[in-house]
């Protein structure tokens, strides 16, 4: 006999009253989830995923109309007194939420907030907290965490925060686990232990799970069941095991197809004359310096840590070809993003050199540069802060031309023509960044980046955050941009699938150093370093594509060399050379 459901929602409705009317965000929703079993609920942003769980926590604004049945274990989650609510809400269920630092309070420690609930729900004593505290940083992989708990937010990375909001969701022992976008701005790898964590938890401990997501690859390996939402309806439920299925919805059929494929060979890599090879003596992987639009030497990028430095970027060294994009991945604190801002002095370089179109950049004058830099723009990460809130679209994209000078060449009708390229209709141009969604800010900020009509364009994880359609309508943009402007793009991703679908070469960086470098299918069909296969077998989804074989052929790496590796004391004085393994294909020595 199956288990009882343990939470079940009959035809739950939720609507918002706003001054053009009433909003139907969830409409008519009906889902159950067991103990012990896991249930992924996939949908765009405004889909109404996030609204009907926060439907269940109560945590919706009082005025919104919520209709329909919400059982936990039997019991009618909507005719509960509040002091049972409060025990409900507190202990039987935890909630994961998708940005760890707006969950934690930045001026409490650890410590102090995983205890709080504690001692509410269980009368625990501050010492029974505390020791249950380390306990549950423990449970979370978390290392040391005798020491965290006496640590603030913001001195633990992205991944140890989202461990953190984790051990707080468990510290009640609930029996439903509801995890919002858990992992989307993390690393693939990061993401991948977070979820393992969240398996293990939910077998452990019985507990059922709720996965909220955009990402259909997440669910497809971590869920046994699945409901698709577009726009407040549901679309269907499906076992996660027929999820890909060719007879599914039209909808969840379209999802599938905005992801970006790992295993489909761009097969429009640029050609390599052997002859461009060796042109450099003490640095063989480089190719004809009079070919690069860039040319990155021994690149170094250190920043003051105590009474020390730390080393963001050691000796890097690459070159990039006008029409390339040159895709730069690895974990957060490899140092990609640090590489390629430093090519525009954000921040210095502390030794090392950089062409731009064969002039040494560190040769030019404060002024000198300043006009290069105007054929260097970047986009960044998070299109809504990177936006001025209290200027208008047309104001944004504007501002360059005329901080640069470069008004006479674009007029406004160029600008006009500038927005419609990038998908923005011109008569939204006197709205603010706050009035479009986060697909049409990073639009905007693309709009900004080539208004001053650059040669190089560097993207900063530029879709991370994005919807997976969304995300595939940005990747297509650009695409076409890259042809119609003749750019050059360094494009900085932990997301691989995105890197092999825009990439024609593709560097790979750990610990602040270049392991690999190659053409895209060169790395994705034959990847030789370890840490770039491990990265590799962390891509999401791709046990259903036919796992490691499908683009690696063959086995993840043990994990030995990454292991012996991540301790900074581990890192030796000596930059391992490349060495070339194949055609445009060159890896670190081992």
């Amino acid at each position: 006999m199956a288990d009882q459901p343990l939470l079940e929602l009959n035809d739950l409705s939720v609507t918002f009253a706003t001054p053009a009317g009433p909003v139907r965000a969830v409409k008519g929703l009906s889902l159950a989830v067991a103990p012990g079993r896991a249930l992924g609920v996939v949908g765009e942003s405004g889909s109404g995923k996030s609204v009907s769980m926060k439907a269940v926590m109560d945590l919706l604004p009082r005025s919104a109309q919520i209709d329909g049945e919400i059982l936990f274990a039997g019991e009618n989650v909507r005719a509960m007194s509040k002091d049972r609510m409060k025990h409900f809400h507190g202990v039987d269920i935890g909630m994961v939420f998708q940005n760890p630092m707006t969950s934690l309070n930045p001026v409490k420690r650890i410590g102090e907030q995983l205890t709080e609930g504690m001692r509410f729900h269980q009368g625990l004593s501050k010492t029974a907290a505390n020791a249950r505290a380390v306990e549950l940083l423990d449970l979370v992989r978390l290392p040391k965490p005798d020491e965290r708990i006496r640590q603030y937010p913001h001195e633990l990375s992205g991944g140890m925060r989202q461990r953190v909001v984790i051990a707080m969701a468990l510290a009640n022992d609930p029996k439903l686990l509801i995890a919002d976008e858990p992992t989307t701005a993390l690393d693939v790898t990061v993401q991948r232990e977070i979820l393992d964590l969240l398996d293990t938890l939910r077998e452990e401990l019985n507990m059922a799970m709720i996965l909220i997501t955009h990402d259909l690859g997440v669910v497809s390996d971590r869920t046994d069941e699945v409901v698709v939402m577009f726009r407040g309806d549901t679309m269907e439920t499906v076992e996660t095991s027929q999820l890909f299925d060719d007879d599914r919805h039209s909808y969840t059929v379209s999802l599938r197809d905005a992801m970006p494929d790992i295993t489909q060979s761009r097969d429009d890599n640029l050609e390599v004359a052997a002859e461009d090879a060796g042109r450099h003596a003490d640095i063989p992987h480089l190719r004809d310096p009079e070919k690069a639009i860039i040319r990155v030497e021994n690149l170094v990028v250190d920043y003051p840590a105590g009474r020390g430095v730390f080393r963001a970027v050691d000796r890097v060294s690459f070159d990039v070809y006008p029409g390339e994009t040159l895709g730069i991945v690895g974990e957060s604190g490899c140092g990609k993003s640090t590489t390629a801002k430093s090519i525009i002095r954000m921040p210095p370089p502390t030794s090392g050199r950089i062409w731009y179109e064969g002039t040494d950049l560190s040769s030019l004058s404060a002024e000198e540069l300043r006009r290069k830099r105007a054929d260097l723009q970047m986009i960044f990460q998070d299109p809504i802060s990177s936006l001025n809130p209290r200027r208008s679209v047309w104001d944004i994209v504007r501002e360059g031309v005329e901080i640069w000078g470069t008004s006479g060449v674009w007029s406004d009708a160029r600008l006009v023509e500038l927005l419609e390229q990038v998908g923005i209709d011109p008569k939204y141009r006197d709205r603010k960044p706050f009035e479009f969604s986060g697909g049409q800010c990073q639009r905007i900020s693309i709009a900004r980046a080539l208004a001053l009509d650059p040669k190089v364009l560097i993207s900063d994880e530029p879709v991370s955050a994005l919807d997976v359609s969304v995300q595939a309508q940005i990747l297509e943009l650009l695409d076409e941009l890259k042809e119609q402007h003749a750019l050059t793009m360094l494009f900085i991703s932990h997301d691989l699938a995105v890197v092999r679908n825009i990439a024609n070469r593709v560097m790979v960086m750990y610990f602040g150093r270049v392991v690999e470098l190659g053409s895209t299918d060169a790395i994705f069909e034959n990847a030789q370093h370890p840490y770039t296969r491990h990265l590799l077998s962390a891509v999401p989804g791709l046990e259903a594509l036919g796992g490691l074989d499908s683009i690696a052929g063959g086995a993840s790496s043990d994990g030995s060399w990454l292991d012996s590796e991540r301790s900074a004391g581990q890192r030796s004085e000596e930059v391992p050379a490349l060495v070339q393994c194949g055609p445009d294909h060159w890896v670190a020595e081992q």
